[in-house]
């Protein structure tokens, strides 16, 4: 008795169609195993967008609370990064409000660093220091009008302004090359605008004259680098070393 297989349809097919067919199998499965190959017009997208909008988006003028300035500096800027980096890459202008400092002791260790390395990286950059034109009450639901300000407390802002600016945008040569050789590796303040004497750290490499000593020469390093008139009764500037922040 002679035993019969059944035999498929598929194999019924001209050889040539049931090439045809295997060719578009090993497609489908080369999509299956890799399911990057479906998102591949969007990371295209994706790369042509951070190609010609990012930098654009990077250079547009920002305006944010101070509690909101560690976040931003960190998601775009939290390398220390070359002199040389493009100006594309920076901001034409950050305005920093600090009604929160003033009205609801909102406090953020700021690290000052990367917007020095904007200004000297972009010579149109500007950074101001103000408080908002809005207030701060209205945002957090109170009734004050944070938006009138007596004289005193307009002064605090006014005051802590002049002082940042004078670091921010401190021309002395051996400043800058401490900055660009990562010398100067951070620039911490906690708040601006309020009536609390402000404190500035500076914190420099364990490697920088390791010789003399931090604590006794901290106003002599000031005068060298052009900083002498930003330390005040008001502002408190301290320089130490990495180490000692770790």
């Amino acid at each position: 008795m002679e035993i019969s297989v059944h035999k498929s349809h598929f194999l019924r097919l001209p050889a040539e169609l049931r090439n045809r067919i295997y060719e578009h199998a090993v497609a489908i499965q080369s999509i299956a195993e890799d399911g990057r190959l479906s998102y591949l017009p969007l990371a295209q997208v994706c790369r042509q967008l951070r190609t010609e909008f990012y930098p654009m988006c990077l250079q547009a003028p920002i305006i944010l609370d101070w509690k909101h300035l560690p976040g931003y500096l960190a998601t775009f800027y939290s390398s220390i990064y070359e002199p040389s980096r493009p100006s594309r890459y920076c901001p034409s202008s950050i305005t920093v409000l600090a009604d929160g400092c003033l009205k609801q002791g909102v406090w953020a260790k700021v690290d000052f660093i990367s917007i020095v390395r904007m200004a000297h990286t972009r010579s149109d950059f500007s950074c101001t220091f103000t408080y908002g034109d809005a207030g701060w009450g209205s945002e957090s639901g109170s009734d004050d009008d944070a938006s009138e300000y007596t004289d005193e407390e307009k002064s605090y802002i006014e005051d802590d302004n002049d002082r940042l600016q004078k670091c921010i945008f401190n021309e002395n040569s051996q400043w800058r090359h401490d900055v660009a050789d990562g010398t100067i590796m951070h620039i911490f303040m906690d708040y601006v605008g309020s009536a609390e004497i402000s404190l500035m750290n500076i914190v420099v490499s364990d490697n920088f004259e390791t010789s003399w000593s931090i604590f006794d020469e901290t106003e002599e390093y000031l005068e060298r680098v052009g900083l002498d008139k930003v330390y005040d009764h008001m502002l408190d500037v301290h320089v130490s070393r990495e180490s000692a922040t770790s």
